[in-house]
């Protein structure tokens, strides 16, 4: 016998759809669409990337993180270069133990500054993505809340969950004119 696992997700998503099917929970004026199932999907991944304000957000993510990956890799070369010169300087045998290990013990500080500063402006560039999505995300939300209202939608699924969907439900073009407004 086989068992199947069902995450609370996919359960509330299940019973919601059972309820529709059987006309339980579903608003009159949903029910007077003449058998139009009210349920639509949306691709939110498409709504952040196609609208407007979607792409100057990422146009400015883009241009955030071209000029942290130019910073950083300036000051990786350089501590390359500072390598190079310790090995070089080793090879040639003229500097005393004592100096190399000096020298050794200092690039190691540096290398570690250095991790600490590239994982502290990852962070920062997480929380400046964040910030920026925001109020795109609230934007997109009160443009489903409000179109679902508008055709009497009783769910509105996000598409990435969902298997198989027509195109007559889904609702994304509109998401997007509205979060272009």
């Amino acid at each position: 016998m086989k068992r199947i696992e069902l995450k609370m997700g996919s359960l509330l998503v299940a019973m919601a759809l059972v309820m529709v099917m059987l006309g339980l929970a579903v608003p009159a004026e949903a029910q007077q669409g003449q058998g139009q199932f009210p349920i639509a999907v949306v691709d939110v991944n498409r709504v952040f990337r196609d609208s407007k304000p979607g792409q100057a957000i990422d146009k400015t993510l883009k241009d955030q993180g071209a000029k942290l990956e130019k910073d950083m890799k300036a000051k990786d070369d350089e501590l390359k270069k500072v390598y190079d010169a310790l090995i070089k300087e080793a090879q040639s045998g003229k500097a005393t133990k004592e100096a190399l290990e000096k020298k050794e013990k200092d690039l190691q500080a540096r290398i570690q500054a250095f991790q600490t500063e590239r994982a502290k402006a990852i962070d920062d560039m997480n929380a400046s993505a964040e910030k920026a999505l925001k109020p795109l995300q609230d934007k997109t939300e009160k443009a489903i809340n409000e179109l679902a209202k508008a055709k009497n939608f009783v769910i509105v699924l996000n598409n990435a969950g969902v298997v198989y969907a027509p195109d007559s439900i889904d609702i994304t073009n509109d998401v997007i004119a509205a979060v272009n407004k």
